[in-house]
């Protein structure tokens, strides 16, 4: 018996080493496309307050390209008393740790066979229906962390050809005539990318300007400076009284009832490691009859005139998500998906004009739930592990042709879309359809068009 128990112990430690390896070997191919800055293994970290350096443990740290941290502990089995010796180290680091506030997923990760343990899919089910407490934000199995981590890489390889774009618009913008900024003098403080673009030739482009607006949002939302200002009435940060005026409007309150703000940019990634809506959440603290908390979660949007993107999904998804049951809503997005484009969709249906308009009726009567899909996230609770910051109820957009903002609720935009929609006749409408690059015939790509 106790060489069938050592046998078993040897075969699990086996096990436990290659999934260490092959995670080790993902990260690799991601750092080596620079699809992740690096990632460091087998890290102990200190509690931020003393001096002991080796008081957490993590197998894999993996800094991403926007400067945030993935965690990964990997384990030979489930077992629910050694897990929380992982849910220790997750929730000092998670917690106390100088990556704290920077942290998007916190990964424990398992052999695919315990999916056929019913103690590890009785307490993960528990913990996505939250009756159930984990400082790891993900639990999963090899095979999954395997194929959410495509539609990560999938994700950063679309930003990047993104950034790519965008650099080439402002290089062309610098030649242009540039725009008068509005009520410059008026404001001590104005968003201006600019200066993002002043060096370009040293270090990452796509980590210093690609998120450069949600981090100056950030770093304006949280200065006390501005919020002392802003109730004083004085228009110190332009950003910051647009967004403030219209939260606060929207809750029927005043300045005077603001105690503080706190706002952040580090969100938890989507079960699939996807990126959420949300692109920086806010908290402010009010006092009207009785101290509450406002949660505003901004999608930020940095655009010229011109369609920008906003959902990347399969088709598996969008009929999952927005009406599974509707069997040819189903089809017309899978059609779309091995198509591509409008045209290759009327040839893949024979150029059968009939059926091909019965296909767009189907998708505009489904275009509610698809807009709101796109814009909030709100339908995709598979997929949603904290709702409290992951669906978006704000849009910021900023105009980058015209160097103006604006600032709508989630609902407000919507209804703008759904206006849209029904003066466009184009399929589809009020999104351009299309897939990513080289991507074509695996995943759809909408664009949002800029109202």
């Amino acid at each position: 018996m106790r060489e069938i128990n050592s046998k078993s112990n040897l075969l699990k430690t086996q096990a436990g080493q290659e999934q260490f390896e092959d995670v080790k070997n993902v990260l690799l191919d991601l750092k080596k496309n620079g699809l992740i800055k690096d990632f460091q293994e087998n890290i102990n970290v200190a509690h931020k307050d003393y001096k002991y350096k080796s008081q957490f443990k993590i197998d894999f740290k993996v800094k991403t390209i926007d400067d945030k941290y993935l965690i990964i502990r990997t384990s030979k089995s489930y077992r629910h008393d050694r897990a929380k010796i992982f849910f220790y180290d997750f929730m000092g680091v998670n917690l106390y740790s100088d990556l704290s506030d920077n942290i998007i997923a916190s990964i424990l990760l398992f052999p695919d066979d315990e999916l056929n343990n019913t103690s590890f899919i009785n307490n993960r089910n528990k913990l996505l229906n939250k009756e159930f407490y984990s400082p790891a934000t993900h639990w999963l199995v090899k095979s999954e962390f395997l194929e959410y981590i495509k539609n990560y890489q999938e994700e950063a390889e679309t930003l990047l050809e993104q950034e790519q774009e965008y650099l080439q618009e402002i290089k062309e913008q610098k030649h242009a005539k540039q725009p008068p900024k509005h009520d410059e003098a008026l404001y001590l403080v104005e968003f201006d990318e600019d200066e993002g673009t002043t060096q370009l030739n040293q270090g990452s482009y796509y980590g210093r300007v690609g998120f450069m607006l949600e981090k100056y949002l950030v770093e304006q939302l949280n200065s006390p400076k501005n919020l002392i200002a802003f109730k004083k009435g004085e228009k110190r940060c332009k950003e910051f009284q647009l967004i403030m005026e219209a939260i606060l409007e929207h809750h029927k309150l005043g300045k005077e009832h603001i105690l503080s703000i706190e706002a952040t940019d580090t969100i938890t990634k989507l079960k699939t490691l996807g990126s959420p809506k949300t692109d920086v959440h806010l908290r402010i603290t009010t006092l009207s009859d009785g101290q509450h908390i406002i949660t505003a979660n901004i999608s930020v949007k940095n655009t010229s005139n011109r369609p920008v993107s906003c959902h990347d999904y399969v088709a598996e998804d969008f009929c999952r998500v927005v009406n599974p049951d509707d069997a040819d809503f189903c089809t017309a997005v899978n059609i779309f998906q091995k198509s591509g484009s409008w045209t290759a969709f009327k040839k893949h249906i024979k150029n059968d004009e009939q059926l091909f308009k019965y296909y767009v009726d189907v998708l505009r009567q489904n275009m509610r739930a698809i807009i709101n899909w796109a814009i909030t996230g709100e339908g995709d609770w598979e997929n949603i592990t904290d709702a409290e910051m992951q669906i978006a109820n704000y849009i910021f957009i900023r105009r980058r042709d015209i160097k103006t903002n604006e600032f709508y609720t989630a609902d407000q935009y919507i209804e703008r879309l759904i206006d849209a929609a029904r003066n466009n006749k184009s399929p589809g409408a009020p999104f351009s359809w299309t897939y990513p690059s080289k991507q074509r015939g695996k995943r759809i790509q909408l664009k949002m068009p800029v109202l």
